[in-house]
């Protein structure tokens, strides 16, 4: 798992991999506060300069 996750990595700008000691696919329910405090961290951040997302932010006007 780490080796596919340390190519999502290389992907997406500011991201990290991090593994919860112990923990399977559910890590986030078995470490939801760490979870979340490293989800709003990496959310925190925003995107880099020149980065465009799928979607506008917000949706065109009639």
């Amino acid at each position: 798992m780490a080796a596919s996750g340390n190519r999502a990595v290389t992907f997406m700008p500011n991201a990290q991999l991090i593994l919860y000691p112990d923990a399977n696919h559910g890590s986030f329910y078995q470490y939801p506060a760490l979870f979340v405090a490293q989800a709003e961290q990496f959310l925190s951040w925003g995107l880099p300069d020149g980065v465009r997302t799928a979607f506008p932010a917000e949706p065109p006007r009639a």
